[in-house]
């Protein structure tokens, strides 16, 4: 799904009216325009006053239609994916398992407005581990309760975290080749071991999108089905490569009304990745990934974030870190909330 981004230019100074209408547009009708998602809409009037509103219905195509214009121009095909909002994302291993609530509250005064958990490891026979833990078995969550309390807090009461991911996959894993070999066994429906333990995870992580950490296996066939079953559960697809740009083009193009977001790895074996030219390939902004400082003094601090962000130009729509493990050995100008900050800052 690309965004559409509608300009009207009236030539009335008073009453602007919208009518929307759930049915297909004409491309030949000047002052209407569909999208499946969200449509930000800006009306210059004569006097340039600039009024904008969001239509919202993310699994509806909706036509929006200008009555009281005279003329208007109809620039579509930016490269910014709907929804649009400013991303300052954070991915977590251990500490976004067994840290409790403790660490949840860490997270929901740290800035950051979506925690990823990380990672799922998926067995050969469907069960669902987060990093060396047992969570989901047999169509069952079966982890801590005091997990599972920690994460449904993060979105409850005063919090910066707006939404939270599962990640799935992780270097020299297999996550991906056994959900493939499940899938050609026994497919994805309800009734499958696959389908049941995702959705088991999800309900107790309150995760709103599963993150594809695949760095092994890239099977487009199987990664369609598998996001396909992940949108008849209600959540998101989220892509993180950091190589292997031709799969994950193909995967979004494929399935893309399922995907909201790709975050870009530019650290370890992504280093030298470009988000300008990871943002050209998919045809909408990315993501980008920096690994927070570690190992005595490696990776980006706050300073180089701040510049590297000030320096991405309009091809990003926000910044993750990578690695809430490593953020908790370090404190200001070096601390969680200052990496968030920055990233927020950063905002265009």
């Amino acid at each position: 799904m690309k965004k559409c981004r509608v300009i009207l230019l009236m030539l009335v100074t008073l009453s602007l009216s919208l009518m929307v209408m759930f049915s297909a547009c004409s491309a030949e009708d000047p002052s209407a325009t569909t999208a499946k998602s969200n449509l930000d809409v800006t009306v210059t009037t004569k006097n340039q006053t600039v009024i904008t509103t969001t239509l919202r219905n993310p699994a509806t195509t909706v036509t929006v239609t200008e009555v009281a214009v005279t003329t208007a121009t109809v620039t579509s095909g930016t490269t910014e994916r709907l929804p649009s909002e400013w991303v300052s994302a954070v991915f977590g291993g251990g500490p976004f398992v067994t840290g409790g609530t403790p660490v949840a509250n860490i997270m929901k005064a740290s800035g950051f407005n979506t925690m990823i958990i990380w990672s799922v490891h998926v067995l050969p026979d469907g069960t669902l581990k987060l990093n060396d833990i047992e969570v989901c078995k047999d169509g069952k969550y079966i982890g801590s309760g005091r997990y599972k309390t920690a994460w449904q807090s993060l979105k409850e009461g005063k919090t910066s975290i707006e939404r939270v991911e599962i990640s799935v996959g992780a270097w020299e894993c297999q996550d991906f080749d056994n959900i493939k070999a499940l899938i050609e066994r026994d497919g994805t429906g309800k009734d499958t071991v696959l389908y049941k333990n995702f959705a088991a995870l999800i309900e107790a992580t309150g995760a709103d999108a599963v993150n594809y950490d695949d760095e092994t296996c890239y099977d487009l066939a199987s990664a369609v089905k598998f996001t396909e079953m992940c949108a008849d559960m209600g959540v998101k697809v989220t892509l993180c490569p950091y190589n292997n740009m031709n799969f994950w083009v193909s995967l979004n193009n494929s399935v893309g009304e399922y995907i909201d977001r790709i975050y870009l790895q530019c650290y370890a074996g992504g280093a030298g990745n470009d988000p300008e030219q990871w943002s050209l390939a998919f045809g909408e902004k990315v993501i980008p990934g920096y690994w927070c400082l570690h190992n005595n003094g490696e990776g980006t601090s706050v300073p180089m974030l701040k510049r590297t962000l000030r320096l991405s130009g309009d091809e990003i729509t926000g910044a993750f870190i990578w690695f809430y493990d490593d953020l908790q050995k370090l404190s200001s100008p070096n601390s969680a909330k200052d990496y968030a900050a920055a990233i927020n800052e950063a905002k265009k």
